[in-house]
């Protein structure tokens, strides 16, 4: 089938007046035209195709034949209590007390791991007031332990008794069975982020799922179908499991998964296609729906209660704005000889999410509908759909575009935007933006932002809509656009350049002057180019001493930038070349030290450098050769990790000359060169690099004249 005909037949299959509902092209051009306009606020449910919340609300009714289930159990995961704030415990508090309304009768409640943050025992009391008063009595409570509860500085056997004696589990991993329904539960061993289960572990769930098998098989043969049900004769009972972690290449999120033992744990459910397996940990939202999968079994995500993480790569981030608002929990309901329905619920907005999954036989891989090519249909946008620039979010070098959403017959999950400058055809910017499918409303028009771009120039911006199992739109949105002109304000002095190496040459180049300097506009900085005066300097090649000077510099204003003020196209930059180096040292060739780690570096170079450094550590370096008495320039080469904290102390023979203070250089890996004065005496002399405070690792130091 084509693809035109595959969005034909989503259009057929869905109700034409949806489409209508949404915004007219006189709403959606009311204040924005093609090449300017106002901003537009407006969003609208449903703006991707979904069941409406009150169908879902009745979805136990209109999947399940009118019948009630055999066993019903809430899951949620990823709760995240924490000792400084009460955010997350007034959400799980939420999640209970809707839970209970919606689920009046539950049989089983689960909680998928990460109940703390830190593993804290503040943290435990902190969920279990808020959990015991509100479970039901008559519900099994089951709890998994997550990588967070582990992260409280135990041991993992004294993280793994502190979670035993709060939850009251009889181990770590169990094999319950709750209306002749079983459920296992395993655990992952340490604090490790990606999750760890032993062959041990694994084969225990080997033996505990022929167990489970076995049972349910002996129970099947020895009992009748019950007289109301419509269900299939060659019906299989599902096996619950539940672990922290999800598997690897399953679920939406898996990446997030683990690799020791993957195979090994993947292979062993796979025995019992009518395992459904429950994994937290992601974070990752249920709207999507790969969050369930099924090939040789099913899995489904079980998403979160604190705050939500999504796939990299997207412009509004993996923890986009509004994260800490999602709540969601799974509510399953299972009717024996007939099927397994999994709603999903937004906690946040009291309402369904979409429509239920329901699994018809879950131990029949043949009648699996949650496959990974379970959809060919592209998204599409409708006849009436629109893309205009919002004019007042728009600057010199940025636009604001705002469109229709595209429709799906399950989910769009990205829009891929291309900006094209018309006159050189080449594409300025291109990148992944979310439909924003997290949020509830869905917007509809959907605001995107586009930086960096060029003054008074003409792009094409084009839109394309991806749904979440990566089909794109035959057709684009496109729009043209001419930025405007931008006004100078100022000319900032470029930064000063220092550390040249005596004798450099006199010229832009080796001087590493930079070719372009930022200019100060009304939208924001632009960079322009400059040609420096250097032949006008006092710079002496000849010298053999620190020097210190300005170059002047003509700027040349970019194509779309005026300046109305008449400011002077004029700049100066002070440059820094250092005098004959008089000691350079490497850390890492201390005589002695205390309290310091070798590790290989990550400076231009390479080498060693010295870190793991604490208060109270210091290097000593003897024999070194101070030529001349006088005041030196002192450099050293570091990497500093905090603000307002690193500090270096430089001693002579016991005498302290100089402390230094060292900024923040952006990490442990981004290294940076600070600059002092100290004064020494000619002879040799032992130096000792002392460390009152920690924060850094250092590459080298050196003294110049």
């Amino acid at each position: 089938m084509k693809k035109d005909e595959l969005n034909n037949e989503v259009k057929e299959s869905l109700p034409d007046d949806l489409f209508r509902k949404e915004m007219d092209r006189r709403t959606f051009l009311e204040g924005t035209t093609k090449v300017a306009g106002a901003a537009f606020g407006l969003t609208l449910l449903g703006s991707l195709t979904s069941l409406p919340a009150k169908a879902a609300s009745n979805s136990s009714f209109l999947y399940s034949n009118g019948n009630k289930p055999d066993l019903v159990f809430p899951v949620i995961s990823d709760v995240h209590i924490q000792r400084q704030t009460d955010d997350f415990k007034n959400k799980l508090i939420t999640t209970l007390d809707q839970l209970n309304k919606v689920v009046p009768k539950q049989d089983a409640f689960v909680v998928n791991g990460d109940l703390t943050d830190l593993g804290l025992v503040e943290e435990y009391d902190k969920f279990f007031s808020a959990y015991n008063p509100r479970k039901q009595s008559q519900a099994v409570s089951m709890f998994a332990i997550g990588n967070h509860d582990y992260w409280n500085g135990l041991s993992a056997a004294g993280a793994q008794k502190r979670f035993l004696d709060y939850t009251g589990m009889e181990s770590m991993y169990y094999h319950k069975v709750v209306n002749g329904y079983h459920f296992i539960v395993l655990y992952t061993e340490d604090g490790n982020t990606p999750g760890t289960f032993s062959v041990k572990q694994i084969q225990w769930l080997d033996e505990q799922l022929k167990i489970a098998n076995d049972d349910n098989q002996k129970k099947g043969n020895n009992s009748e179908k019950d007289d109301n049900s419509q269900g299939d004769d060659n019906w299989i009972k599902p096996i619950f499991v539940f672990h922290h972690q999800p598997i690897k290449g399953t679920i939406y999120g898996s990446e997030w998964g683990f690799d020791q033992n993957r195979d090994l744990f993947y292979n062993t459910l796979a025995k019992y296609p009518q395992v459904i397996s429950f994994s937290g940990h992601t974070h990752y939202p249920l709207e999507d729906p790969k969050i369930i999968m099924q090939k040789d079994f099913t899995a489904i995500g079980t998403s979160t209660g604190a705050y939500m993480w999504l796939d990299s790569g997207r412009i509004q981030g993996e923890i986009p704005e509004g994260a800490n608002l999602l709540n969601q929990a799974l509510i399953v309901e299972v009717y024996n000889n007939e099927k397994v329905i999994i709603k999903r619920r937004d906690i946040q907005n009291n309402d369904w999410i979409g429509e239920p999954f329901v699994i018809e036989n879950p131990g029949n891989k043949k009648e699996f509908k949650y496959t990974a090519d379970r959809d060919k249909k592209a998204p599409f946008f409708t006849n009436h759909a629109m893309l205009s620039v919002v004019k007042e979010k728009t600057t010199a070098t940025s636009v604001a575009i705002m469109f229709t959403q595209a429709k799906d017959n399950l989910l769009v999950h990205d829009y891929k935007v291309v900006t094209r400058n018309v006159e050189t055809n080449a594409v300025a910017k291109e990148f992944l933006a979310f439909s924003e499918f997290y949020t509830h409303p869905v917007p509809n028009p959907l605001t995107l932002q586009i930086d960096g771009l060029e003054p008074k120039t003409t792009y094409e911006i084009a839109v394309t809509a991806i749904d979440a199992f990566g089909n794109v739109s035959d057709k684009s949105l496109k729009v043209l656009y001419i930025t405007d002109n931008a006004k100078l304000n100022s000319i900032p002095a470029p930064a000063a350049i220092k550390g040249v190496d005596n004798g450099t040459a006199k010229t832009a180049a080796d001087l590493k002057l930079p070719q372009t300097v930022k200019l100060d506009t009304n939208a924001g900085s632009i960079d322009a180019g400059v040609t420096w005066n250097v032949n006008a300097s006092s710079y002496d090649p000849s010298l053999k001493t620190e020097q210190t000077f300005p170059i002047t510099g003509t700027v040349t204003l970019p194509k779309g930038v005026i300046n109305p003020n008449n400011i002077p196209l004029t700049t100066s930059i002070s440059v820094t070349v250092d005098g004959v180096v008089a000691v350079f040292v490497k850390a890492a060739n201390y005589t002695s030290a205390y309290n310091v780690q070798l590790e290989n570096s990550s400076d231009i170079g390479g080498g060693q450098t010295v870190g793991y450094l604490a208060p109270g550590s210091w290097m000593e370096y003897s024999d070194i050769d101070i030529p001349s008495t006088g005041t030196y320039t002192l450099q050293y080469r570091v990497a500093v990790n905090y603000n307002n904290r690193a500090v270096i102390s430089f001693v002579e023979d016991g005498v302290m000359k100089q402390t230094t203070s060292l900024p923040y250089s952006g990490g442990w890996s981004s290294w940076t060169t600070v600059y002092d004065k100290v004064t020494l005496e000619a002879g040799k002399h032992t130096i000792r690099l002392a460390v009152p405070n920690n924060g850094y690792n250092i590459n080298w130091f050196k003294l110049s004249l």
